[in-house]
């Protein structure tokens, strides 16, 4: 008899679109878990108090596994806890399909190991307890994670320190049309006043948003059209910090290491192209950091 964790785990990964031959990958990992062990773990993974120390100390224990599996026994660790987490947000009054587009973050994780390795794997798991526990929703085009503004970052912003915020994250393949955003931001905006159990700072909704991404590089959008929709989004902010020494670029835009020699890196695309080039002649692209002005 299954464990009632490798259960859900299954139930909540056959939700996602996964090919045949990877659930196969799927269950063989997840009949590979020492599920009773993980249990407090997977209970502590759905809360943000407690979410990122539960996660290592799963990684920790399953770190063998994790390995022959390519990541996918942390994957089906992940969305144990997914599955009861989704429970207590139906319970909170939020709309199925926040829920199912919040935690379909694992198949596209996967998706986007396949990209980069060309094999089946997961190795986010670094970052996905964020969806676990409800730090992070998505909300139609992007993603918003919920947090209190810092001490560096108020003194960049004059936002006073620990004052409720929201940071947005950029999914791989997102629509970044005007349309697209305008209606992730207004649902952001309507989302955290109406679910104020998703509101870490007790209960407060947040006051700001803001991104931090190599997308808002001001060296980047020399390389951009005006219709481009990545332009389209960094215009949307109001620059208050920007960081030469960042190579986020090379992981989201080039999906390789930030070590790769930049001679090696891909040119399927016109940006690809372009940004190579500036890097094989000694630039940098960094990041930026911004608010939300619209």
């Amino acid at each position: 008899m299954n464990h009632i964790h490798h259960d859900n785990a299954l139930t909540m990964l056959r939700t996602m679109p996964f090919t045949a031959e990877e659930l196969t990958l799927i269950e063989a990992a997840a009949a590979d878990l020492p599920w009773e062990q993980l249990s407090p773990m997977i209970r502590e993974l759905q809360f943000p108090a407690t979410s990122e120390a539960a996660k290592n100390a799963a990684y920790e224990l399953i770190g063998e596994l994790d390995s022959k599996h390519r990541g996918i026994a942390g994957l089906c660790v992940l969305a144990s806890a997914m599955f009861e987490s989704a429970e207590r947000f139906r319970s909170w009054g939020i709309d199925e399909q926040i829920i199912h587009h919040t935690l379909s973050v694992l198949q596209r994780f996967c998706v986007e190991y396949k990209r980069e390795f060309g094999v089946f794997g997961f190795d986010r798991g670094f970052w996905a307890w964020r969806q676990t526990c409800g730090q992070i929703f998505r909300l139609g085009a992007l993603e918003y994670e919920y947090m209190t503004m810092t001490i560096r970052t108020s003194g960049l912003t004059g936002i006073p320190a620990a004052t409720p915020i929201l940071t947005i994250h950029i999914p791989s393949g997102a629509d970044l049309s005007r349309e697209a955003l305008d209606a992730s931001y207004a649902m952001a905006r309507a989302f955290y006043p109406a679910h104020p159990e998703v509101c870490l700072a007790d209960g407060q909704p947040p006051q700001h948003i803001i991104c931090h991404s190599w997308l808002l590089s001001p060296t980047l959008r020399t390389f951009l059209g005006q219709n481009s929709g990545i332009r389209r989004f960094a215009e949307d902010f109001e620059l208050y910090d920007s960081e030469a020494e960042s190579k986020g670029c090379y992981h989201f835009l080039f999906l390789a290491k930030d070590d790769t020699p930049a001679a090696e890196l891909p040119e399927n695309s016109s940006l690809q192209r372009a940004v190579k080039a500036h890097l094989m002649a000694g630039g940098g692209i960094g990041a930026g950091a911004g608010l939300l002005k619209r």
